[in-house]
Formats: C-alpha cells, sequence, structure tokens
C-alpha cells in the first residue's frame, strides 16, 4: 500500500469513522482537524437534506439527522461526486431493517427522490446520440434503444405522488407501481408503465428482441388466466419513444 493510499485511509477514518482517528504527528491540533470533519460531514449532511426534501419533512429534522450520521458511521459515501452521494444514502437505507426507518415507503421516498437527481444529471441522447441506424418505428426484430436517461423502477408505495402538500406517509399499493423515469426537455419525467412493458424493457438490456419479448409474455398469458394484449404492449413502446424515454430500435 503506498503512502498516498495510507494518508486517503487516515483522513477517512478522522472525517467519517465514529470516532475520529486524529493526526496525532500532524502540525495541525486537534481542535482544527475536528473543524475540518465537521465541516466536511455537515457539507455531506446539507447535500442529502436538499436531495430528499420531502421524506425529510415527514421523518421529522431529528430522524432525518439521525439516519444521516447513522450513515456516515457506519458506511460512509464512496464517490467523488456530491451529486451521487444522495444514491448511495439510498442504497444504505434499503438495507436497514423496517424498525430502523421511520416508515415502511422512507427508504423508497428517499430512493425516488434522489432519483430525481440523478435523471437530470445524465446525458441524454441529445448530448450523447446513440450511433446510426436505429429503427424509428416499433420494429418487432429490433431490440429497444433507450434514453441514456433512463430508469425503470418497481414501488410498493405511491411515493411519485407525494408533494409538498403531503401531511402523511403513502399507504401501501395493492400492486407495485412500475415507473420509468426519464429526462424530458431538461425536466424529470415519470411514466407508469404496465408489467409486460417493463418486461420488455428488462429484455433490451439483456439483448432480447421485441418481438422475443413479446412471444414469451403471450406464451406465459396462455398457460394461466392472465390477458395479454400484444397491440397494447406496442403501442406503449411508441409513446414512450414519442415521450423520449425511448430512442429506437436497433436490429441486432
Amino acid at each position: 500500500m503506498s503512502h498516498v493510499d495510507d494518508v486517503a485511509r487516515g483522513w477517512r477514518s478522522l472525517l467519517l469513522s465514529r470516532e475520529p482517528a486524529f493526526f496525532d504527528d500532524a502540525v495541525v491540533p486537534r481542535s482544527r482537524q475536528l473543524v475540518y470533519r465537521d465541516l466536511v460531514r455537515n457539507t455531506l449532511g446539507d447535500v442529502l437534506r436538499r436531495a430528499c426534501p420531502h421524506a425529510r419533512r415527514l421523518a421529522g429534522e431529528d430522524v432525518f439527522s439521525r439516519l444521516i450520521a447513522r450513515f456516515l458511521d457506519e458506511r460512509a459515501p464512496t464517490t467523488r461526486l456530491l451529486h451521487a452521494v444522495a444514491g448511495e444514502f439510498t442504497a444504505w437505507l434499503a438495507t436497514l431493517p423496517a424498525d430502523a426507518l421511520p416508515d415502511a415507503s422512507f427508504a423508497e421516498l428517499c430512493h425516488f427522490e434522489a432519483l430525481e437527481i440523478d435523471v437530470t444529471l445524465s446525458p441524454t441522447a441529445r448530448q450523447e446520440p446513440p450511433s446510426a441506424g436505429l429503427i424509428p418505428d416499433v420494429d418487432e426484430a429490433g431490440i429497444v434503444v433507450v434514453d441514456p436517461s433512463t430508469r425503470l423502477c418497481v414501488y410498493f408505495h405511491p411515493v411519485h405522488r407525494v408533494t409538498a402538500s403531503t401531511t402523511a406517509w403513502p399507504s401501501p399499493l395493492s400492486s407495485p407501481a412500475l415507473l420509468c423515469c426519464f429526462q424530458r426537455a431538461e425536466d424529470f419525467a415519470v411514466v407508469i408503465v404496465s408489467p409486460a412493458v417493463a418486461r420488455i424493457l428488462v429484455a433490451a438490456g439483456e439483448g432480447v428482441s421485441v418481438g422475443a419479448a413479446l412471444d414469451r409474455l403471450a406464451a406465459e398469458a396462455a398457460g394461466s388466466e392472465a390477458v395479454f394484449d400484444r397491440r397494447r404492449a406496442r403501442a406503449d413502446l411508441t409513446d414512450l419513444q414519442r415521450r423520449g424515454a425511448v430512442v429506437g430500435f436497433r436490429r441486432p
């Protein structure tokens, strides 16, 4: 391990461990090291408070601050990008037991709020256009190409409906909400998608064509009481392309 790595590990122990590990051989006294520790931790805390305003308001400042302190003590961010700290915070929240959180929807709400930052700061097809050769219309022989900002999420609470006027935690949904989130006109766009469309988008990430994904869904529906509408699924993909979540379709 190099000297630089040792110093970096030392700084991390000073700033982000539960009990600060001081540089006793440094010229800077402990009191000033503590000031720097407080500045760094307060900055990270402010980033998380701004990232999750609704979750913070519903949980209360004290509860939210205690979770921030616990995150910095137990996990602490590894990213060098301040805007990515919220994503690491929400990933850590998902690992906690239910009784450690103020509500069953808390981690999901924080995730959704952090997702907005991630999506709005992500590149888009306008900034990083995909390679040529995309088919503009739904092509069953092609694979869905989504915009670089597009994210597919599953929530068990309607956290996407929480606003500044919401005063109570969202109740559990009878069935999960499947959300397609993406950047549109430099804003955060959310579209509720059907399980069929969600499956097609996931299949695209595995290199499966639209037609093959549709055939798979039709076969599964044929062996059950479920109703599968192939035409509706194609229309929903067209709508996602019109909105900007899908860029086009590429032949394998």
